[in-house]
């Protein structure tokens, strides 16, 4: 076993010192889908599949699955093991996602010298790995108060063990499927043991009853809006009856230990690791915006610590910022903080009970290397930039097992010790006890400050916040958010419309939006923003589509307009529009308690404020979409927002995936990856491009989402 003669060969006391030993996670044939259970409600995140079967708890896992699994966790041991490897980039075929991608890939090399197309060469050294004992974890288990058809699996070492200082920790864990997962690791903490019994120590928090009574029962009952409300009392499925904690949930920064607070770890078990490592100082940490939080690992990772004058690096999820209060340790000791980029893909395995934020999952090998997903450019890009050397290796297919690159790992050797990295503090255990928490004051992950290294951009911040907020159930009052319609130019609401393309381009839009209705029946049509009327008279001229017609538009300089307009359908004989002269919100509400529902609807998005400019069109199809009926459209322009994001990605598609594709599937809305779509709008020449106050490109997005 590699490391200095002096190490003891349990060792570690932080997230980065240089890597010795580490155990890595087995693919069992015998892994299983997580049952239900107090602690566990999955659910199959593809809707299509979702439809036609139920979750499959208990049930083996798909033979391919595991073998994919497998084979991408020998590969990481392989890399692990070798002394040097090489880093390129490739456009590959990736298996999990089923297509072409690029990609950062790392190769074990013998000669670098020889080798002339190497994009990077690392002489990493070699890292021992151990492998946990196989087991068949199909078989059924019980206690005393409880059962479960089946076990999980041992990908995921992470999650049960830990070490602290020279400390073998095995974790409670919440679920009853995964009560005996920590003996697939015991030999291994056996053997460690033995071999330097005066100065290792091997632990275990007393095991949890998993009785009905240490859990919340409702929790999976409650809707999100619900939970937000609650948020401040950090409540979730395990209740304070007994010490619970995944070992997953601590991260270790040498003198101090921060765990969070979570679906799988409750304050008492906080309060015993705090009682049992009195050398140790530790800090519960939350994230207020993730309301099913499980494991730190996505959410805050310490890249580097202080040193040479140099600020130390903690790298935090955008989505689920830290708290101000908790951060202030960080800033007065010298750290900053780095915001994740975002995922690559945000395509995940249908069974996958794990965020697409598994990109923020690395293994630190070093104070200045780490292993990453090798398709994860974005954060690739980002650790150079930043003076790291990553490597990379495929892990897609562990996102099936709940976890990746970090969690399937336990780190048993480091070339680190206890060194205090938090000197500037008065801690005390006496906030520990404090049955009042009720902090959700975040980290502005915007602010300009330079705490927080590169600012993230508006769409990327608070989702559901933003969500829940704007529907008025945000747990502090703030009052109901309306549009503002102020801009004059392109949101096309207070002023004429400077621009000749925009009316062939919104007429583009309305044409998309009825294009599945039929002429003998027509369709119900919900129209938001009136726009000078551009949509609104398309709608017009193919009257045998159009079976009824509702305008929501709540800004007065429009309405002589649209008066003119209604006045017009009656002369014509058209039909005549509905107008509600509402904010949406009010509109979306009426039309409920109205129970009326739409075959199409088109937003004309023009939010300027810039909290949630690039996410108006998501927050209100989020809200309005109980209205559009099965097989319905949803087409929208926000002509503002799209022109600002375009600058900074170089293509339509990369913008798309980038900035409009999660927000209308996972992060705030239901459809189905393979029912939005988009096509571009080509300005006319005579069409004002080139305008850089406003929009400058000489396409137009024109995206269509099927209910």
């Amino acid at each position: 076993m590699p490391g200095a003669p002096d190490i003891p060969i349990v060792n570690a006391w932080t997230q980065w010192g240089r890597l010795n030993t580490i155990v890595v996670g087995r693919a069992d044939p015998k892994s299983c889908h997580l049952p239900h259970e107090p602690a566990c409600h999955a659910e199959i995140n593809d809707p299509h599949i979702a439809a036609a079967i139920d979750w499959p708890g208990g049930c083996v896992k798909h033979s391919e699955t595991i073998k994919a699994a497998a084979a991408q966790l020998d590969n990481f041991c392989a890399v692990l093991e070798a002394e040097t490897v090489r880093v390129k980039s490739v456009k590959a075929f990736d298996t999990e996602l089923q297509r072409t991608v690029d990609k950062k890939r790392t190769e074990q090399i013998q000669n670098p010298a020889s080798e002339k197309d190497d994009v990077r060469v690392l002489q990493k050294g070699k890292i021992s790995t151990l492998r946990p004992t196989e087991m068949d974890w199909s078989k059924s288990v019980a206690g005393p108060h409880w059962d479960s058809v089946s076990q999980y699996c041992a990908t995921c070492p992470r999650d049960t063990m830990i070490t602290l200082g020279n400390t073998i920790l095995e974790g409670t864990m919440s679920k009853r499927s995964r009560y005996f997962e920590h003996l697939a690791c015991r030999d291994i903490s056996l053997n460690l043991w033995r071999k330097d019994p005066e100065r290792v120590r091997f632990w275990a928090c007393p095991k949890p009853s998993m009785a009905d009574s240490m859990y919340n029962l409702d929790f999976f009952d409650l809707t999100d809006e619900q939970r937000f409300k609650r948020m401040r009392s950090y409540e979730f499925c395990v209740n304070e009856k007994e010490p619970i904690f995944d070992a997953a949930d601590i991260t270790r920064v040498g003198k101090d230990i921060f765990v969070q607070k979570s679906m799988v770890t409750n304050d008492s078990g906080i309060k015993w690791l705090t009682t049992h490592f009195p050398d140790l100082r530790v800090h519960p940490i939350h994230f207020p915006y993730d309301l099913y939080p499980s494991h730190i690992d996505c959410t805050f990772v310490p890249l580097r610590p202080p040193s040479g004058g140099s600020d130390g690096l903690a790298l935090i999820n955008p989505e689920r910022p830290p708290l101000k209060s908790e951060s202030e340790l960080w800033r007065k000791n010298g750290w900053k903080f780095l915001n994740a980029p975002l995922p690559a893909q945000f395509d995940r395995p249908p069974f996958s009970q794990s965020s697409y934020w598994l990109s923020m999952n690395l293994l630190s090998i070093s104070p200045n290397s780490m292993v990453i997903e090798e398709n994860e450019i974005p954060m690739y890009d980002l650790l150079r930039e930043n003076g790291f050397d990553p490597i990379t290796v495929p892990m897609r297919h562990m996102y099936d097992f709940g976890g990746a690159i970090h969690c399937s790992t336990w780190d048993i050797q480091r070339e680190d010790s206890c060194v205090d990295y938090f000197p500037n503090q008065e801690w005390t255990r006496s906030h520990l006890y404090e049955d009042s928490f009720n902090d959700i004051d975040v980290v502005d992950v915007m602010c300009k400050d330079g705490f927080v290294v590169n600012p993230a951009q508006e769409f990327q911040v608070g989702t559901l916040a933003n969500v829940l907020k704007r529907q008025g159930t945000e747990p502090v009052e703030v009052p109901l958010k309306k549009i503002s319609r102020t801009e004059p130019g392109l949101n096309g609401h207070s002023a004429p419309s400077r621009h000749a393309w925009e009316k062939p381009y919104r007429e583009k839009l309305a044409d998309l939006a009825v294009q599945s209705l039929q002429a003998d029946s027509g369709g119900d049509i919900l129209e938001v923003g009136f726009a000078s009327g551009f949509a609104a008279n398309r709608f017009a001229e193919v009257a045998s589509l159009v079976r009824s017609h509702t305008i929501v538009e709540s800004d007065a300089t429009q309405h002589p307009a649209l008066k003119q307009f209604e006045a017009s359908s009656i002369e014509l004989g058209r039909t005549v529009p509905n107008v509600i002269k509402q904010d949406w919100v009010d509109a979306l509400r009426q039309l409920k308690k109205e129970g009326r529902l739409f075959d199409a609807i088109i937003y004309d998005a023009c939010s300027v404020d810039c909290s949630d400019q690039h996410l108006d069109q998501f927050i209100f199809i989020q809200a309005a979409w109980e209205l559009l009926k099965p097989g319905g459209r949803f087409v929208y322009s926000n002509v503002l927002s799209i022109g600002r994001l375009k600058k900074d990605h170089q293509s339509w598609e990369e913008l798309w995936k980038l900035t409009q594709l999660p927000y209308l599937t996972r992060k705030l809305n239901n459809f189905a990856p393979t029912a939005v779509s988009y096509s571009l709008f080509e300005i006319p020449k005579n069409g004002c491009i080139g305008d850089e106050d406003h929009y400058p490109h000489e396409q137009a997005l024109c995206p269509v989402c099927i209910k």
